[in-house]
């Protein structure tokens, strides 16, 4: 049996997207406040066809889920995303700090 030649190699299949980045960015939980009462109340007509559950407490604060996100960016509602970025791992990177020194010196 002869070596293949190195011109002879099956070509790779592309790799597509399976929707599970989409899934994840949707079913991702995101806090978010309105900047003002006419953004809120649009909002609520925005998130009512999600059929996903909001959550809100005080200081305007909504809890809210990746699908919602994307709701009230194609109704072009203004909100702010108090959320901070996916962590790798569920790892935060370390910091150097420098050390107090010890009371009483």
């Amino acid at each position: 049996m002869k070596p293949a030649k190195k011109g002879d190699k099956k070509p790779t299949a592309t790799k597509h997207p399976t929707g599970n980045e989409e899934l994840a960015a949707a079913s991702r939980m995101h806090v978010i406040r309105f900047p003002n009462d006419e953004a809120r109340m649009r909002s609520i007509e925005v998130m009512f066809d999600v059929l996903l559950p909001v959550q809100v407490y005080e200081g305007g604060i909504n809890v809210v889920y990746g699908a919602h996100i994307q709701a009230l960016e194609r109704a072009g509602v203004p909100f702010e995303d108090l959320s901070e970025a996916a962590r790798k791992h569920g790892k935060k990177k370390s910091r150097k700090t420098t050390r107090l020194p010890p009371e009483g010196t």
